[in-house]
């Protein structure tokens, strides 16, 4: 199930702002990231572990940005 959630999520599929169901460690430190202005190194953070390109990692930590506030 969460293998396939996963692959959804990097196909496109589900929620821009699904991080936080996939991969909660990944999530939180985002967050702290965004909490301390340091949106590029999120970025670059969710790029070097998931893989994803660079727009779509951006478009994420956009969305857990909205999220966060």
């Amino acid at each position: 199930m969460e293998f396939d959630r996963t692959i959804r999520w990097l196909r496109g599929d589900a929620h821009e702002g699904s991080l936080s169901a996939l991969q909660p460690e990944l999530d939180a430190e985002v967050r702290a990231m965004l909490r301390g202005g340091q949106h590029t190194e999120a970025v670059h953070l969710v790029r070097e572990r998931t893989g994803i390109a660079p727009a779509r990692a951006r478009r994420l930590v956009d969305a857990v940005e909205v999220r966060t506030g």
